[in-house]
């Protein structure tokens, strides 16, 4: 007696097991249980570059009676700025009675007003000689800020010195990586 049946099986196991394979193919996956996988190409650069702040002016005189005077601080540099650090030393006869506010702004000052948006960075005087104050006021590159030395007393003729720093990396913004 021949037995047909395993013969039988494999012939019938064969088409089934492709039509299951197609099923399998065509049939519709849900949008989140499909696995995705990619890969970017491009290129990028690493430059450098420079940063700096700079004020036109830097040393103020004031006497009895005298008004604010204003001076512009410019990124003299290439990257943006976070931030721009200020000294100022007062100095004038011992025993003298002087105090100054040093304001920040992003335009132009229009005698006391700022009309762009500005700050107070420091306040120095007979009492602090030397202080110094942060700014986030900054100018971009090759722009500039302006700053306003205004006197709250001048007794005696003082001499108000001003300096700048820019510390990175804390002072520097960060670049921006784009797609391109």
């Amino acid at each position: 007696m021949k037995h047909h049946t395993h013969s039988h099986a494999r012939r019938t196991a064969t088409p089934v097991a492709v039509l299951l394979g197609m099923v399998v193919l065509l049939a519709p996956t849900r949008a989140g249980a499909a696995r995705t996988a990619g890969q970017a190409t491009g290129t990028s650069s690493v430059t450098s570059g420079t940063w700096a702040a700079t004020a036109a002016s830097t040393s103020f005189v004031f006497t009895a009676g005298s008004g604010e005077l204003d001076t512009a601080v410019t990124n003299t540099g290439t990257l943006a700025l976070r931030s721009v650090a200020y000294t100022a030393t007062a100095s004038g006869p011992p025993g003298g009675q002087a105090s100054f506010v040093v304001l920040a702004c992003r335009s132009p000052w229009r005698g006391r007003t700022c009309t762009g948006g500005g700050a107070r960075v420091l306040r120095v005087g007979a009492r602090r000689p030397t202080a110094t104050g942060t700014s986030t006021v900054v100018p971009v590159p090759g722009a500039s800020t302006y700053l306003q030395i205004r006197p709250q007393q001048v007794g005696v003729p003082t001499t108000v010195t001003l300096a700048t720093a820019v510390v990175a990396p804390a002072d520097v913004r960060a670049s921006i990586v784009t797609n391109q």
